[in-house]
């Protein structure tokens, strides 16, 4: 109740919002670095999995390194085969829609060229 007898308060709720929006952009490069960040640190586990693998199981660095591989390769594959059987049962229609953007690829889906006309 007292926040709504305050005459500033639908403004300085509108102020903070605005400040929270312009943090955004500036916050980019710290996201890009959180993300290279998971993705080091997924690598250095892979890399420790490994020669656990080595270690325990006595095997060679490929046998271990295709061991620890299996599920991450079996998600890219299942993932790579959703994509292909939705391009299957939507025809395609939704790659029409993606490749307008590049219209400026020469034989692309650009303006069609004038047919050469016999002198």
């Amino acid at each position: 109740m007292i926040l709504k007898s305050n005459p500033n308060f639908s403004m300085c709720a509108a102020y903070n919002q605005k400040n929270c929006f312009q943090l955004i952009p500036s916050s980019g490069s710290l996201v890009a670095l959180l993300i290279g960040l998971i993705f080091i640190l997924f690598v250095y586990r892979m890399v420790l999995h490994g020669f656990t693998i080595m270690a325990v199981h006595d095997l060679s660095a490929g046998r271990a390194t295709l061991i620890v591989l299996i599920i991450p390769m079996l998600i890219v594959g299942l993932i790579m085969l959703a994509m292909l059987l939705f391009l299957i049962f939507t025809e395609g229609e939704v790659i029409g829609g993606l490749l307008e953007g590049f219209e400026w690829i020469p034989g692309g889906h650009g303006t069609p060229k004038k047919a050469k006309t016999p002198e």
